[in-house]
C-alpha cells in the first residue's frame, strides 16, 4: 500500500513514491518469456487503473475482468511485506540484507493487492545504510515501460496530496 514518506529511505534517482509492498529478493536466474508475458500482463492492469472509463460497456468489461482475476488460484506465493521507495528503473527496499555489492538478483514485487501477480525484474544490488538499492535491468519494451512511468507518477502524485 502507498504511504507518506518513509523518511528514512534512501532517496532515488528520479520520481518515487513510498510503500509497503509484498515483495523478495532471490538468487539471480534467466529472465524468462513467461516472466515477460505475466509482466505485461501486471503492467497493463496498473496502467488501466490510471484512467476514467466513461464508457458503460468498458467498466462492464472491466467487472467482469476484476471477476475473473478474484477467481485464479492465488499460484503467487505469499511474499513479506517490505517499506520500500519505488522509482522508475530503482527501488530502495528497507531492512539489512545478506547482499554482496553489484550482486544480480531477481525481484518478485507484488504492487497491488487486488491482483494476484506479481512482477519480476532481474535486478543489480547495492548495499545502502538503511537497506538494499535495487537497480532494474533494461527488461520493459517501450510500451511496458510507459505503463510503469504512468503507475509510478499516478503513486507519486496520489502521495503528494
Amino acid at each position: 500500500s502507498v504511504c507518506k514518506g518513509l523518511a528514512m529511505l534512501s532517496p532515488l534517482n528520479s520520481v518515487s513514491f513510498d510503500a509497503h509492498f509484498p515483495l523478495q529478493l532471490t538468487a539471480a536466474r534467466a529472465f524468462s518469456l513467461e516472466d515477460v508475458g505475466r509482466n505485461r500482463v501486471l503492467l497493463r492492469l496498473l496502467a488501466a487503473e490510471e484512467t476514467t472509463l466513461t464508457d458503460p460497456a468498458l467498466a462492464r468489461l472491466e467487472a467482469k475482468l476484476d471477476a475473473c482475476l478474484m477467481l485464479l488460484p492465488h499460484t503467487t506465493p505469499v511474499l513479506p511485506e517490505h517499506a520500500c521507495r519505488v522509482g522508475l528503473t530503482q527501488i530502495a527496499i528497507q531492512g539489512k540484507g545478506t547482499f554482496a555489492p553489484q550482486q544480480t538478483a531477481m525481484l518478485t514485487l507484488m504492487p497491488n493487492w487486488h491482483y494476484p501477480l506479481s512482477l519480476v525484474l532481474p535486478v543489480t544490488l547495492s548495499v545502502l545504510p538503511d537497506g538494499v538499492l535495487a537497480q532494474f535491468e533494461r527488461v520493459f519494451d517501450s510500451e511496458d515501460e510507459a505503463r510503469w512511468s504512468r503507475f509510478v507518477f499516478h503513486c507519486h502524485r496520489r502521495q503528494l496530496s
